[in-house]
């Protein structure tokens, strides 16, 4: 959303400035549009006896194992549960 309102205000320096001012509003654009996207990408399974079900477009793609951090794809992976294995 970010990324595609950046394209659109990176449209009126290009036309009136030339390249280097539109190209640089976009890189800008881009940059606050992945950031986000990046931090929610790290996820933590933060105690000894956490899981996390992983889900890649509704069906079970894994099991985290032990605690660490991992990573998923935004959008595509989402994790319903988390599960705690220590007793």
């Amino acid at each position: 959303m970010i990324a595609a309102a950046g394209l659109a205000l990176a449209y009126a320096p290009y036309a009136l400035y030339g390249s280097l001012v539109g190209s640089l509003v976009i890189l800008c654009a881009a940059f606050r549009g992945w950031r986000p996207s990046v931090a929610s990408a790290v996820k933590v399974a933060a105690a000894r006896g956490d899981r996390a079900v992983v889900l890649r477009l509704g069906r079970f793609r894994r099991a985290s194992v032990g605690p660490g951090v991992f990573g998923i794809i935004p959008i595509i992976d989402t994790i319903p549960y988390w599960i705690d294995t220590a007793a």
